[in-house]
């Protein structure tokens, strides 16, 4: 269940285990049929489990990562381009670039206080602002200065920090997100700062990044674009699997120590100065360079890929359609396999046979199994699979036809409500 996407908590189990015992008709020690949590220790130390907290994992991208077609067809695709451009050798001409936020106030972390007091730390914002930064990466384990978007319709001259990395570049953007605009610019400066050709450029499929006018200019400078896969850019994109939670990590240290001191908001161009302190601290060259491998970007090595994490069934598929490109190849050898084991000679008496067997009733069934001495095995009224098959069973909502009610901003009560849509 938890491999699914469906984790059960203690308690769930708890009623499960209920659940069975009572429609099967176990005799247990249980109270009403459920078990205590001394039986839940047990049961958690017996079988080797452990409980941790759930994160959260949209269904789009647990799909996209377990999709073996999706993923090995990436891999595939990347180690013939970077054959192709003959960059098996050179790590410093593969890069990568994405987005991240970085939150103007300290995250939850833990804090020392004595037993039974409640620990709160105060914070000067509203614990809601964020500035987007973009960094970029080469195999080869070099980083270039940030980008840092503000929100804004203008740069200020106090945004600029005093102590910035040199480099480093700054824009400003309606909310403060990444835009075509401001990537189509920050893109003209990466052709000139980076020399070497040809270029890989890996990065996720956000719109702002495939822009006619950045294809174009990347066609000019002999850069190729490369596009992860949509919804699995946590597995397979370096930046997002190893650096930036390394970044963060310091980043949320380094501003509950610079709070602590100061009691007062961080201002934009102290961002910049604070953010620029850690900025090759956080993301370092052993860590660039440890991105890239475990993701198997360089070298390009699918291998790389957990394979725990692989629909088995798909798997399977793609394996047989790797052996056998054919659909038609694969249903021939199965014909021959069949026509081994029951004889050429006796193909069309086993085809009746078969029909015989689908047209047959409940009784000749029953007839059957006697006759060849097999005896149906009882099962219990509710098996424990289906118990747990019931916790995630599927249902559809009945789709109603949309009317417009009210267009104005009055406030309806529910009869007004339901007057209206009579």
């Amino acid at each position: 269940m938890a491999k699914w996407g469906f984790a059960l908590s203690k308690q769930e189990i708890q009623l499960v285990v209920q659940t069975y015992v009572n429609e099967n008709a176990i005799k247990t020690t249980f109270k009403e049929g459920k078990p205590d949590d001394d039986w839940f220790r047990s049961f958690y130390k017996r079988n080797r489990l452990s409980q941790k907290k759930m994160e959260q994992l949209e269904k789009c991208r647990r799909t996209a990562t377990s999709d073996p077609f999706i993923i090995y067809s990436f891999y595939d695709r990347l180690g013939e381009t970077i054959q192709q451009l003959g960059l098996q050798d050179k790590p410093a001409h593969i890069f990568n670039l994405d987005e991240t936020e970085f939150n103007m106030d300290p995250g939850r972390i833990k804090g020392v206080a004595a037993l039974g007091q409640k620990v709160h730390r105060s914070i000067e914002g509203s614990g809601k602002e964020n500035i987007t930064t973009m960094a970029c990466i080469s195999a080869s384990g070099v980083l270039l200065p940030p980008l840092i978007i503000y929100q804004g319709q203008n740069l200020w001259s106090t945004w600029k920090g005093s102590n910035d990395l040199e480099g480093t570049c700054y824009a400003v953007s309606d909310k403060g997100w990444m835009t075509t605009a401001v990537f189509n610019s920050w893109f003209s400066k990466f052709c000139s700062i980076v020399s070497e050709r040809p270029l890989l450029l890996i990065m996720d499929g956000h719109v702002s990044h495939l822009d006619r006018g950045t294809i174009e200019l990347a066609i000019q400078n002999n850069i190729i674009l490369f596009k992860l896969p949509p919804h699995a850019t946590n597995i397979l994109q370096p930046l997002d699997k190893c650096c930036f939670a390394s970044l963060k990590l310091k980043w949320n240290q380094k501003l509950t120590e610079w709070q602590r001191l100061n009691h007062r908001r961080l201002t934009k161009s102290e961002f910049a100065d604070l953010i620029c302190e850690l900025w090759n601290e956080g993301i370092t060259e052993a860590i660039i360079k440890k991105s890239f491998e475990s993701t198997g970007i360089y070298p390009c090595s699918r291998e790389k890929y957990p394979v725990d994490r692989l629909n088995k069934i798909k798997l399977q598929k793609l394996n047989e359609s790797v052996q056998n490109p054919n659909p038609l190849d694969v249903f021939e050898l199965n014909q021959e396999k069949k026509n081994d084991e029951i004889g050429a000679n006796n193909v069309n008496n086993s085809e009746q046979k078969i029909i015989e067997k689908e047209t047959t009733n409940e009784t000749n069934d029953t007839k059957t199994f006697q006759d060849n001495n097999v005896k149906p095995q009882p099962s219990l009224s509710t098996s424990f699979e289906n118990i747990l098959l019931n916790k995630i069973s599927k249902t559809n909502p009945e789709i109603k036809r949309r009317r417009k009610v009210n267009s104005s901003c009055a406030v309806l009560t529910s009869a007004e409500y339901l007057d209206s849509i009579r």
